[in-house]
């Protein structure tokens, strides 16, 4: 089958360039071909002549030379990534919205093109204009996926209904062997010159909702003097998302609370956008990884480090709480009172790290769960299936509005429900 994917795209620091490169690499094993259609990215696609890089979201119409360009590589298939910063742009009354995107969809439609749409930010307690766009959105795609069955079911509550077209299959990771797990965390610590010490890690991009400046306040009294190994350090590793004066001065928060922490000569800071790899192997140096998150829908961080069988500390949040619970990784409460759950989180850290036995046992769950449910070959046969029930919805379609165009094609079977 011929897809074309709608993404970001390598080289664009993006979390989603990242999960569709693996994705889309794993699902065109089962035999299925790829262009890729993503941002302008100031000519950074000009080398990768499967990519092509058309969207401009300088332009209002960004969605129309994209439309035309699928038109003329005459795919099977369009699968879309979806988020909304993806496709936003900026207008004098703020943001659109990413009334673009919706554009490009009602365009694919009218056409007659199968789409599928992943949704990387299908939040449980929408906001209005959230809601507003899923429910035009999800009408226009073929099939609409999410991360976890408790978003798809969550709709009820948000749009009034659980439409038919949507269906969830998980984030997907990388398989590593147990062999290969043991060899990555001494590899990851020699990388980054953690040998002899257990770290507690936090990873991603600096931004606000990941909540990491309540667990640095908290190292230095809280959390640091309780541990039973004193070789063990805090690792605050990452960066601020280029161009986000937001996460500019949350980084500055950051570091001023790094100096002043009674526990500075235990902390230690990695500022750097990391390459796939590099990510991966930093994940795979912490002892423990910790996902303080205030607000998120899912986490690929969550994904990549049970990939290499890193235990983690989980929010009760949206998406971290169900795969926590899936993965028997170790939560910690959300609560309406920040200082409460600073406390929380810091206790949370303590108990686990002085427990080696939980360590251990979360390990081996991460480890059995990545390979049972989210490692891509398991994720691209449930995507194969999509792909094909996407087409055969868009043909009964087809023939329904035009019962003469085929007098000979055999009924199909029912449809993706959630």
């Amino acid at each position: 089958m011929k897809v074309v994917g709608i993404t970001s795209w390598e080289p664009r620091a993006c979390g989603i360039a990242t999960y569709f490169k693996e994705q889309s690499e794993a699902i065109a094993r089962l035999g299925h071909e790829y262009q890729i259609i993503c941002h302008v990215d100031e000519g950074g696609h000009s080398n990768q002549p499967y990519a092509h890089g058309l969207i401009d979201l300088e332009s209002p119409q960004w969605y129309q030379p994209v439309y035309h360009r699928i038109l003329d590589l005459q795919p099977d298939l369009v699968h879309v990534q979806h988020e909304f910063g993806l496709y936003e742009i900026r207008t004098p009354h703020g943001r659109d919205g990413a009334a673009g995107l919706l554009s490009l969809l009602g365009l694919l439609k009218m056409a007659g093109i199968p789409t599928v749409v992943t949704c990387h930010t299908l939040c449980g307690n929408m906001k209005p204009h959230e809601a507003v766009h899923y429910k035009a959105m999800i009408p226009l795609s073929t099939i609409t996926v999410a991360h976890a069955r408790y978003q798809v079911e969550r709709l009820r509550e948000n749009l009034g209904a659980v439409p038919r077209n949507v269906t969830y299959v998980e984030h997907g990771a990388n398989l590593h062997s147990p062999e290969e797990i043991a060899v990555l965390r001494p590899r990851g610590k020699r990388h980054l010159g953690l040998e002899g010490y257990q770290v507690v890690g936090m990873n991603g991009w600096w931004a606000a909702n990941k909540n990491y400046l309540p667990i640095i306040r908290a190292w230095g009294k809280e959390i640091y003097p309780r541990l039973r190994n004193p070789r063990t350090l805090l690792l605050v590793a990452g960066a601020v998302r280029p161009g986000d004066p937001a996460q500019a001065a949350y980084r500055a928060e950051m570091m001023g609370a790094i100096e002043e922490s009674s526990a500075r000569d235990t902390i230690r800071v990695i500022e750097r956008c990391f390459t796939p790899a590099e990510f991966e192997l930093t994940l795979a140096s912490f002892d423990l990884a910790v996902l303080p998150y205030r607000a998120a829908s899912q986490s690929g961080v969550a994904a990549h480090a049970g990939a290499v069988g890193t235990p983690m500390l989980l929010r009760d949040l949206e998406g971290l709480g169900a795969y926590a619970r899936d993965a028997g990784q170790a939560l910690m409460p959300l609560t309406d009172d920040p200082e409460a759950d600073g406390m929380a989180a810091a206790d949370a850290i303590v108990g686990v790290m002085n427990d080696p036995e939980r360590l251990r046992r979360m390990q081996q769950d991460v480890v059995t769960y990545t390979r049972d449910v989210l490692a891509w070959p398991r994720v691209a046969e449930r995507y194969d299936r999509i792909y094909r029930d996407a087409v055969a919805l868009e043909r009964q379609l087809h023939l329904a509005q035009h019962p003469f165009a085929a007098e000979a094609m055999p009924s199909m079977g029912p449809a993706v429900a959630a």
